[in-house]
């Protein structure tokens, strides 16, 4: 089951490079291919060296999971930097400095605390890795979203792929999602068919609700949004979907594809337009999912035991590791607009060196 889950996770990457291809911009499909494969290697290999120094964390069954979640986590967190430069080096630079600050000290604690010494009573719920993936990546585009006040001129722009293509990859990324999660169980057990059956219908709840507010604002439905919707449910319910019975995971599915268009689409002028989505899809949808997760996990939660401390930890360990995120990519993102700002400006330095 650990090697099912590390490749299923691996396997996503693909499908996540074709969904979110607005963002790359590179000179041919070929070099930014090739970034891709880059980042997220190097994320990977990042997490295996740094981890290695705790000889707890490798003998446990999460260690290799956790290097793909890394190379995952690597790809998102570059993709608002890629999105504002065609150069390779700011998004390369960024996502391995990001991963060593920001991902691996939140996988450590989230999904190893035993491990590092940190008591595991209290601390929130999260079977998937959203916390240190999907939250820290919309934390961190957060902060690039609010300081882009006005876009880079970039040399090349990639549309989004025909629907049909956008269908297909959205239902290979479902299938690869359900089956990294159902392994990230680490055993074929009787939680197993929940995870497979939430998985199943937390998708297809959220994909209804983003249509549904697409249709009210925007007067029309696509497969775009319909993906979009698809993915927002996929990550509600990566922290939830081995502990919600099927009603509550269909109810986490629907807010989330609701909040999430609502969130999105009431900001498709900003100049930071995609940063937003990440923003929404990846920080609003999970922090939805874990937030819910207190109030209806199946005999734990706050609807089952009247007891408020389940959603205490599960908003407490949400906006931990939220600010966390935020400040570090703040602290980050003065070195990478002014990388973009160089390799924006080399174009137009050595067209004017021609021109002499």
């Amino acid at each position: 089951m650990i090697v099912l889950s590390t490749f299923a996770i691996l396997a996503i990457l693909p499908a996540l490079s074709v969904l979110y291809r607005e963002f790359i911009h590179g000179r041919t499909t070929r070099s930014a291919v090739l970034v891709t494969v880059g980042i997220c290697a190097g994320s990977a290999v990042i997490w295996l060296v740094v981890s290695a120094c705790v000889p707890q964390v490798v003998s446990s069954p999460l260690w290799l999971p956790a290097a793909a979640l890394a190379a995952v986590a690597g790809f998102l967190c570059s993709l608002p930097i890629r999105d504002l430069t065609p150069r390779t080096g700011p998004a390369v630079a960024y996502a391995f400095v990001w991963v060593l600050a920001i991902y691996v000290p939140a996988a450590l604690i989230v999904l190893f605390p035993r491990e590092v010494g940190i008591a595991a009573a209290g601390s929130a719920i999260d079977l998937g890795g959203a916390l240190p993936v999907h939250v820290t990546v919309g934390a961190s585009a957060l902060v690039v979203a609010v300081f882009t006040r006005k876009r880079p001129n970039v040399a090349r722009t990639r549309s989004r792929p025909a629907a049909r293509a956008l269908l297909l990859w959205g239902v290979v990324l479902w299938v690869g999602w359900t089956v990294g999660l159902a392994g990230l169980e680490l055993a074929i057990d009787d939680v197993t068919p929940r995870i497979l059956l939430n998985c199943l219908l937390a998708p297809l709840a959220s994909l209804g609700g983003w249509l549904l507010i697409q249709r009210m604002r925007l007067h029309s439905t696509s497969v775009d949004g319909a993906v979009t919707g698809l993915v927002c449910g996929l990550v509600a319910v990566t922290p939830a979907s081995g502990y919600l019975d099927p009603l509550w995971a269909i109810v986490t599915g629907a807010v989330a594809g609701v909040s999430c268009a609502a969130f999105v689409l009431g900001r498709l002028r900003s100049p930071a337009r995609r940063s937003w989505y990440l923003v929404g899809v990846h920080l609003v949808a999970a922090a939805i999912g874990l937030v819910l997760l207190g109030f209806f996990a199946s005999g734990y939660g706050f609807i089952y035991t009247g007891q408020p401390g389940p959603a205490q930890s599960q908003v407490t360990g949400t906006l931990a590791v939220a600010v966390w995120a935020a400040l570090l990519s703040l602290a980050l993102w003065p070195i990478a607009r002014r990388l973009i700002v160089r390799t924006s400006l080399r174009p137009a330095a050595s067209q004017r060196r021609g021109a002499a």
